[in-house]
């Protein structure tokens, strides 16, 4: 516990110098999701005006008013409006999120070289014994790759960020359309969480795979580069040469399926997407048909 509260102090402090810029991925994100949700809330009246829906009473209340203020205008007027304030919508979303995403980059970038150099210096101010006990091509592994591990959980981060107040601002739009279709979409997230959080945790494993293999190559490599001399002399080459081809090949099978783990979560999301877009409307007709026999 002690020591994840001083790695959990050790980032704030990495951080510190970047908080103006986590402040306008904050920012940025909020007025993108923002926009997003207002360009599918203004896809309701444009669609009602092209169906010649007039009743609009069960819509909210933000979404009557909108109705209204475009009632004063022609039909085709309305519909031109609408698809304005949709494409206009969905540019500043889009410029905002860019936005978001480029300081969130700059984030990670200044985050890693930040560390690359305190681990630099590290190394730099600790005594010989500490080099002796350790392997020179392990503390280059750490100091150069895996601090860039830091820079992809602080990118995911800000995707991630990005992502979550999207599904805030959607999800806050669904609860004002129909809080029946909300109870849906819950019990649905709930199950589908279930099943990408099994999926995440054997892609854990296979993460830790391809960074101990990744740093046994980086290893050896080095150490067979610094005695290279000795190895010429008596003669090792091909011995040392089949053993860097088995780190290697360890390294490609790690590299390989974490390559395809990463893309069967695309693979995953999509079909998890569709199922779910498939319940929800089916869940729509039933709560449709339903009101409408009440009524």
């Amino acid at each position: 516990m002690k020591e994840a509260d001083f790695e959990g102090r050790y980032l704030l402090q990495l951080l510190r110098p970047f908080r103006g810029m986590v402040a306008v991925v904050i920012v940025t994100s909020f007025l993108s999701s923002l926009c997003d949700g207002i360009s599918i809330g203004m896809l309701i009246p444009l669609l009602s005006n092209i169906h010649g829906m007039e009743d609009s009473e069960k819509l909210p209340e933000l979404l009557q008013a909108a109705t209204q203020q475009l009632a004063a205008f022609p039909v085709s007027t309305q519909i031109y409006l609408s698809v304005s304030f949709v494409v206009t919508a969905i540019v500043l979303k889009n410029l905002l999120l860019g936005v978001s995403i480029r300081y969130g980059y700059r984030v990670s970038t200044g985050l890693g070289a930040a560390l690359r150099t305190r681990a630099s210096s590290m190394l730099m101010d600790v005594g010989v014994a500490f080099h002796h006990q350790n392997k020179s091509g392990a503390l280059i592994e750490k100091t150069v790759y895996s601090t860039g591990a830091l820079e992809e959980v602080v990118r995911n981060g800000v995707e991630m960020v990005a992502q979550l107040v999207t599904f805030l601002v959607l999800f806050s739009l669904l609860v004002l359309l129909s809080w029946k279709l909300t109870l849906v979409t819950v019990g649905i997230g709930v199950i589908f969480m279930l099943v990408t959080s099994a999926y995440n945790r054997h892609l854990g494993v296979i993460g830790t795979e391809f960074a101990t293999s990744s740093r046994s190559l980086v290893a050896s490599v080095h150490e067979i580069l610094g005695g290279i001399h000795v190895i010429k002399a008596f003669g090792r080459e091909e011995n040392l040469r089949e053993r860097i081809g088995e780190g290697i090949d360890r390294q490609r099978r790690a590299t390989l399926r974490l390559n395809f783990g990463n893309y069967v979560v695309h693979l995953l999301t999509d079909v998890l997407g569709a199922l779910a877009i498939g319940i929800l409307l089916v869940a729509a007709l039933a709560v449709y048909q339903f009101d409408t026999q009440v009524m």
